[in-house]
Parts: C-alpha cells; sequence; structure tokens
C-alpha cells in the first residue's frame, strides 16, 4: 500500500492516498482527510480544491470564497 498510495487517488480529489493517509494506516486519523471521500468536510467543494486554495479541507467554515466569521 505505502508504494500504490503515493501514486493513486482513490477519491479522486487531486490528493493522492499517501497525502491523505499521511501515515498510511488506511484508517482516516485525526487531521487526515478522507481518502475515499473527496470532500472530507462536506462543505462542498473537494479536498483537493481546498488544499490548492489554502483552505482547511477538515472545517467545513473554510472553503475557496467563504467569507471569514
Amino acid at each position: 500500500y505505502a508504494t500504490a498510495a503515493t501514486i493513486v487517488d482513490s477519491d479522486g480529489d487531486g490528493l493522492t492516498d499517501a497525502r491523505e493517509d499521511t501515515n498510511l494506516s488506511l484508517a482516516r486519523d485525526s487531521g487526515e482527510t478522507d481518502r475515499l471521500r473527496s470532500d472530507s468536510d462536506g462543505d462542498g467543494t473537494n479536498d483537493g480544491a481546498e488544499v490548492a486554495a489554502g483552505t482547511d479541507p477538515l472545517n467545513p467554515s473554510s472553503r475557496p470564497g467563504a467569507r471569514p466569521s
């Protein structure tokens, strides 16, 4: 898994599985995005787009174009 995870993007969000499952445990741990869900926080923006925009893919209030609260 460790080798494949550096290439595979299981959820198609633009982030490799290794980037989302940083400890390669095959489980979603605290601070990791979900390698099997493209939008880990459910805010309507996929994790890859959030990372590229500099927003937090684990915080539904933090998404590209959202006004700070």
